[in-house]
């Protein structure tokens, strides 16, 4: 693919990404009467909940700021994990998976990890 035509995308079909990614499961990917993506993993006999996703990303100045975050502070390991301490950070990141990846708020899983106190043994 040329520079050109790269500098021309301006979003890319969600579910040919998907249906593409290297990964120890089969990846199960549908489209919804809304444009929606339903996707969905199955390792052996374990099938993964359905996850609903943009059918289109919109590759903008956000998708690209919210996957550098993602590569840099992140993983892809059995899901999406990020981690950061500043809030600004996090709500950015937020906003990537939401508004161009298509996770909705209710799909999140929330864990937060604090350094605790240092026992000290004599």
């Amino acid at each position: 693919m040329s520079i050109t035509k790269i500098q021309n995308l301006k979003e890319i079909d969600g579910g040919k990404v998907f249906e593409k990614l290297k990964t120890n499961s089969k990846i199960f990917v549908e489209e919804n009467s809304k444009g929606k993506l339903i996707v969905r993993s199955k390792n052996g006999r374990k099938v993964s909940k359905k996850v609903r996703l943009n059918s289109k990303i919109i590759l903008d100045e956000l998708f690209f700021e919210g996957l550098g975050l993602w590569i840099g502070d992140g993983s892809k390991q059995k899901g999406i994990y990020f981690g950061n301490t500043e809030k600004n950070v996090l709500l950015h990141f937020l906003k990537f998976l939401e508004e161009r990846i298509g996770l909705e708020r209710k799909d999140f899983k929330v864990i937060v990890h604090t350094p605790g106190k240092k026992k000290k043994f004599d």
